[in-house]
């Protein structure tokens, strides 16, 4: 059913007076402001101590264990390796689908076939997939 349109419209208005605006509302502002201020304190100042906390806690676990130089060889270790694995990999590129019997290279060194001459997956084992009988 249609709704009749308003023929009156009442506005209602409070104001507030100089002592209101200045002992109530003021303050109220003021602590909003404050919040606000505070808010992005503590967005600006956690992380900055977060960091130093970690890096504090780093140094402290090196001079106590002695561990960033190990980490150092290792990780110059692995690098070392990984070169080598690209070096490898340059070397060992397929050119043509002749070199397909060789490409394939097995960690495990088996050649794929059991001594009864059936197939074996990666690891050796019966079958031809990862999980043997099921891939």
């Amino acid at each position: 059913m249609p709704k009749k349109p308003a023929d009156v419209v009442y506005i209602h208005r409070i104001e507030a007076g100089e002592w209101e605006r200045k002992n109530v509302l003021k303050p109220i502002a003021e602590i909003g402001q404050t919040v606000k201020i505070i808010k992005t304190a503590a967005f600006v100042a956690v992380p900055v101590l977060g960091a130093g906390a970690l890096y504090v806690t780093w140094w402290t676990l090196d001079a106590v264990y002695g561990w960033i130089e190990p980490m150092k060889e290792k990780l110059e270790a692995l690098a070392q390796r990984m070169k080598e694995a690209k070096q490898h990999r340059e070397d060992n590129k397929i050119q043509n689908l002749g070199d397909l019997g060789d490409a394939t290279v097995n960690p495990f060194n088996n050649d794929g076939y059991a001594e009864d001459g059936g197939p074996t997956n990666i690891f050796g084992l019966p079958g031809w997939g990862i999980i043997p009988g099921i891939l």
